[in-house]
């Protein structure tokens, strides 16, 4: 969405290529060549913006933007993604490690847009710690394409009822 591509606009200096929103946008900085585009919403959209990116010629492919919560937590970078469905988890390769990126949990991808009690609690107790609409659409083509992904997901709702404690301290 535009507001999840607007803060890399302005910190990497993004210019783009049309005004079609579907475009890509291009910045160098320390010379080395950025690549962006909007996914849309959606595991369809999603694909085919991948596969847009990966037509310009990148090696390597960053998801970043927003995502709901499965419980409290501020941001997410998930050790795997699952497409809903599916039983195969898709793990970011690890160029090195990194404590302050280590992935943790799980994202669940889907078109669904999930508010059920149960089912929530349910991918709560399988590892999901966050869930969107795109992640796995993306991990499935990079892969297919030999491309290394990852995924940086601030979260944007929580499951207010799965806490333990109220929201806002009440």
């Amino acid at each position: 969405m535009t507001h999840e591509l607007a803060p890399l606009v302005t910190m990497v200096g993004l210019v783009a290529r049309s005004d079609d929103p579907a475009t890509l946008h291009d910045a160098t900085v320390d010379g080395v060549s950025f690549v962006a585009t909007m996914t849309g919403i959606g595991m369809r959209a999603a694909a085919d913006a991948t596969a847009r990116v990966l037509a310009a010629g990148v090696d390597h492919v960053i998801v970043v933007g927003i995502a709901g919560a499965s419980r409290p937590i501020s941001r997410s970078v998930p050790s795997s993604c699952r497409r809903r469905c599916s039983t195969r988890r898709r793990d970011p390769p690890r160029a090195r490690p990194n404590r302050r990126c280590a992935g943790r949990g799980l994202i669940r991808s889907s078109d669904d847009f999930l508010t059920d009690d149960a089912a929530l609690e349910a991918l709560v107790a399988d590892g999901v710690v966050a869930l969107d609409m795109e992640t796995a659409a993306v991990a499935a083509v990079c892969e297919a394409a030999g491309v290394p992904w990852s995924v940086f997901r601030s979260i944007s709702d929580r499951h207010v009822t799965s806490w333990s404690t109220p929201p806002c301290g009440r």
